[in-house]
C-alpha cells in the first residue's frame, strides 16, 4: 500500500452522504484502532474507524498490518484513498492507500468536531434569559454562582451534549439544556402544583456534569476519565453541592429538592440514577430530559438516513426497534 500521494481535486463528500461505490479522497480523524485476526483463516488485519464532522465509518488496513499498527495511532488524522462498499446492513471504506497529515495540508482537528446548526450566540442569549426567570434568591443564586463562572461557562457553552446518542455536536449541552428547560416551562403552566423556579433551575442545571465527562482534542468526542469512573451525574451532584455550600443561610429543604433533581434525572436505576424521582418536578424532568434527548436522537436518524423512498430506518439497537420514516409528501 503507498503512503505518499497527493490529489488536487479533494473530494468534498462528508460520511454521511456516502454511498456504496463512492471513490473518496478524504481527510478523516482515527476514531479507532484495533488489530485483529480473520476467522477463516487466521489472517491479520487492522480494524478502523475513520470520522469526520458528519459522522463515523468501518475501514481496514489488509497489507503491512504490523507496520501501519505501529504507526498509525487513535486521535491522530490521516488523508485516505478508498472505495465505499456495503458490509453488514452499513457501510465500510477499502482503503488503497494512507498517509498521516502534513503541516502543508493545513487540516486542524477541530475540523472534525460534529459543528451545531444553531447559531451559539442565539443559544446563549436564550440560555442567559431562562436563567434570570428563577425568581427564588437563593436559587437564582445558584445559578448564577454556576453561569457566572467564565471558565467554566466557556466549557459549557462548546460542550457536546453526547458523545454518540444525542446532541454530540459542539454546544449540544447548552442546546439540551434549553430544551429541557422549555419543555419544563409548559409542564409548569400546566400543573399548578409544580414549583416553577425548582424545575426551571433543576433543568438547567442537570447535566452540568458533562462538561468534565466528555474530550473532544483528538478531533472527535470521547469520555473523559472522570466522565468514564464517576459519571456525569456524580459529577453534577458534587458541583452542585460545593456551589450551595458558598451560599449563606441556603434552606435545607430546598438544597435536598435541587439535589435530588440532579439525583434522579435519567428515572430508574437501571439507567443510572442512583434514585428514583420522588418529587413531581423530578418526575416531569425526567421526562422533559427524556422527550429531548429522544427526539434529537431520532431527528439525526430521520435527516441521516431518508434517500427518495425510504421509509424505515436500519435497526436501532439503542432502541431496540426500527423507526418508521413514513411518506414524507404527506
Amino acid at each position: 500500500m503507498k503512503q505518499n500521494f497527493t490529489v488536487t481535486d479533494m473530494n468534498s463528500k462528508l460520511i454521511k452522504t456516502f454511498v456504496p461505490g463512492d471513490k473518496i479522497v478524504a481527510f478523516f480523524v482515527i476514531r479507532k484502532k484495533e488489530l485483529r485476526v480473520k476467522k477463516s483463516d487466521g489472517t491479520p488485519y487492522l480494524a478502523l474507524e475513520f470520522g469526520d464532522a458528519s459522522g463515523r465509518i468501518s475501514a481496514a488496513i489488509w497489507d503491512q498490518v504490523a507496520q501501519y499498527d505501529s504507526e498509525l495511532q487513535v486521535g491522530e488524522i490521516v488523508k485516505v484513498r478508498g472505495t465505499v462498499f456495503d458490509y453488514n446492513n452499513g457501510l465500510s471504506f477499502h482503503v488503497d492507500r494512507i498517509r498521516k497529515v502534513r503541516p502543508e495540508d493545513h487540516i486542524r482537528t477541530e475540523m472534525f468536531l460534529p459543528v451545531n446548526p444553531k447559531n451559539l450566540e442565539t443559544l446563549e442569549n436564550r440560555f442567559h434569559e431562562l436563567v434570570d426567570f428563577v425568581e427564588n434568591p437563593y436559587l437564582s443564586k445558584l445559578l448564577h454562582s454556576v453561569f457566572d463562572e467564565p471558565d467554566f461557562w466557556s466549557n459549557f457553552r462548546q460542550a457536546p451534549g453526547g458523545k454518540l446518542w444525542h446532541h454530540n455536536r459542539l454546544g449540544g449541552l447548552m442546546e439540551h439544556s434549553i430544551g429541557v428547560s422549555e419543555i419544563c416551562l409548559n409542564a409548569s403552566d400546566q400543573y399548578p402544583l409544580i414549583s416553577k423556579d425548582l424545575l426551571l433551575a433543576g433543568a438547567l442545571l442537570h447535566d452540568i456534569g458533562k462538561v468534565k465527562s466528555y474530550v473532544t482534542q483528538a478531533g472527535f468526542i470521547d469520555y473523559a476519565d472522570d466522565g468514564r469512573l464517576l459519571g456525569h451525574i456524580v459529577l453534577g451532584y458534587n458541583q452542585t453541592e460545593r456551589s450551595i455550600d458558598e451560599i449563606p443561610d441556603f434552606p435545607l429543604e430546598l438544597r435536598k429538592e435541587i439535589l435530588h433533581l440532579i439525583l434522579s434525572h435519567h428515572g430508574k436505576l437501571e439507567q443510572g440514577s442512583p434514585v428514583v424521582p420522588m418529587t413531581i418536578e423530578a418526575i416531569v424532568l425526567y421526562h422533559a430530559d427524556e422527550m429531548d434527548s429522544k427526539a434529537d436522537a431520532f431527528t439525526r436518524i430521520m435527516t441521516g438516513e431518508i434517500p427518495a423512498g425510504k421509509k424505515w430506518s436500519n435497526y436501532v439497537k439503542l432502541l431496540n426497534r426500527f423507526i418508521y420514516f413514513g411518506d414524507k409528501d404527506i
